[in-house]
Parts: structure tokens; sequence; C-alpha cells
């Protein structure tokens, strides 16, 4: 089954949008510490599991700061990831 037009707009969105990060260093830098970035500036820009309030809801407010949106509790963790 061929992949229509929306599908295929929709795959180089999504690939675009994982390269928008990492576009801005170019070639300087090296692959692996690039990738490494990438990694790094997924993680602490995604949401995470909220203990108190059951929902996905927490996000990075400062290094090693975690807040939850919807109950509003502070949780202190690591600096890129929730731990």
């Amino acid at each position: 089954m061929r992949p229509t037009i929306s599908q295929l707009l929709d795959l180089q969105v999504l690939h675009f949008a994982s390269l928008i990060s990492i576009e801005e260093y170019g070639t300087r830098y090296g692959a692996s510490l690039r990738r490494q970035i990438k990694k790094m500036e997924v993680s602490q820009h995604s949401k995470y599991f909220c203990e108190f309030c059951g929902k996905y809801s927490v996000k990075r407010k400062a290094v090693g700061i975690w807040g939850c949106k919807d109950c509003g509790k502070v949780k202190a963790g690591g600096a890129y990831t929730l731990k």
C-alpha cells in the first residue's frame, strides 16, 4: 500500500522537526556530539509522569527543578531527565 501525499508530508514535517534543534550547529562540533545534544534536548523538553496526580504533565522549569502543571507540585531531579 502506497502512502498518501498527506502521510508523506507528515513524515517530512516530523523529520524536519527533529532536525531543528541540532540544525543550529551546522557542521560544527562533530556528528556524535550533535547526536548527544539532540538526545538531551529531546529528553529535557518532553513531559514526564507526575507521581502525585497521576498525569503526564511534569515539565522542566530550570536545571534540576521539575514542576507539574496540573497539581502544582515541584520536585528536584536530574538536570536533563526527571530521575
